[in-house]
């Protein structure tokens, strides 16, 4: 085969062609700081990319909602710490009362501390994590607990299970 100076020039402006179109490609990768810039660009990696980044968003969603699960343990932990306590001072208060040598003024005064602690365990059973109340169930909108103004009447809500 004979090599004319045609074939040289032309292999010479061929090769010339394909390093300015490399030299654009590295150009954009460099300005965009990206190695893909389009999926035809390189296919397996812009999958792996959009995989990776599916991938990433799910774990950043697992980690909020581990934060609030443990914000809402936390609650949950120290409101029956907290009701644990009242409910011991009831029963303190209940066999102190049960004993005939006190006065009538001093258990008035017992009435009045398991009425405040009442008033006490009514709060702890309403309590509220991120406007949820932590202790009513899947119903985390309406308050476990309430109290009749009128009468001091005191209900709880019962959840309805659908079967």
């Amino acid at each position: 085969m004979r090599v004319t100076q045609s074939m040289l020039t032309n292999n010479m402006l061929k090769n010339l062609s394909r390093s300015y179109s490399n030299l654009d490609k590295y150009s954009d990768q460099l300005s965009t700081g990206k190695k893909v810039n389009r999926p035809s660009d390189d296919p397996v990696v812009a999958m792996k990319g959009m995989n990776y980044r599916s991938q990433l968003t799910e774990v950043e969603q697992f980690q909020r909602n581990l934060g609030e699960v443990y914000n809402w343990m936390d609650n949950s932990d120290s409101a029956l710490d907290k009701a644990t306590q009242a409910l011991q001072r009831l029963r303190e208060l209940a066999v102190q009362a049960s004993n005939g040598t006190y006065e009538e003024n001093q258990r008035e005064s017992i009435a009045k501390e398991v009425d405040q602690l009442k008033e006490h365990l009514i709060d702890i059973a309403n309590t509220k994590v991120n406007n949820k109340y932590i202790f009513n169930g899947t119903d985390t909108k309406n308050a476990p607990v309430s109290v009749d103004s009128v009468t001091g009447v005191v209900t709880a809500a019962v959840a309805q299970v659908k079967f």
